[in-house]
């Protein structure tokens, strides 16, 4: 990124208030959904704007461990309660309701940052915008979080892909490869510049995720 180009976000938190509540002691409170959209501004020496364009989203997923565990409740059956998605992020993460010691020995809080969503549009993509974003997420978000955790899953195999996104990387084979195991690689060594003291979890066949200690 040159010294006139700069990233900007305006987040959201999704909070849901309700007079019934199905499992109180489950409510929302022990999990907070952070989403904005990426708006990228070029400017001239002059610092007046001659573009400003939406080139991708992003959600964060912020796990309130510490309140869970000072509730007496297991964080990793809240979050089963919420969604198996959510469930499978955290399930090898904590242990009776505390950050596993085989991953962080010394945790500094029980609470995680997920990093669940990072789209760049395609024109946009490999000027390390990614990378910038996440390691300023992860700064602004994860200061205060004993893990940080994101999904270095393979684009050109997820479920769910719409027509546009199936024909946008069928013409970019070059960048993305048909080889699952050579893609996998590809894509943990790039999160792997986040921080080299990665630990790699092997959640499910769909999630694959990768935890970075404190």
């Amino acid at each position: 990124m040159d010294d006139f180009e700069k990233i900007e976000f305006s987040f959201k938190v999704h909070l849901e208030i309700s007079k019934k509540q199905v499992y109180e002691k489950y409510h929302n409170d022990y999990f907070s959904y952070i989403n904005s959209l990426i708006i990228y501004q070029k400017l001239d020496k002059n610092d007046e704007i001659i573009e400003n364009k939406e080139i991708g989203k992003i959600q964060l997923i912020y796990i309130h461990g510490n309140r869970a565990f000072n509730n007496d409740l297991d964080i990793a059956d809240i979050c089963d309660s919420e969604s198996h998605t959510l469930f499978d992020y955290v399930r090898h993460v904590y242990e009776n309701g505390y950050i596993s010691e085989k991953l962080n020995d010394l945790p500094s809080s029980n609470d995680l940052l997920i990093l669940d969503i990072i789209n760049i549009n395609t024109e946009y993509q490999g000027r390390g915008f990614g990378l910038i974003i996440s390691k300023k997420m992860i700064d602004f978000f994860g200061s205060n979080c004993g893990g940080i955790i994101i999904k270095p899953f393979p684009l050109q195999f997820s479920i769910g892909l719409t027509d546009e996104e199936k024909l946008n990387l069928k013409y970019n084979s070059e960048k993305f490869s048909i080889d699952y195991e050579i893609a996998k690689k590809k894509i943990t060594k790039y999160w792997k510049k986040l921080s080299p003291h990665c630990k790699i979890l092997e959640i499910s066949e769909s999630a694959k995720v990768i935890y970075i200690p404190k």
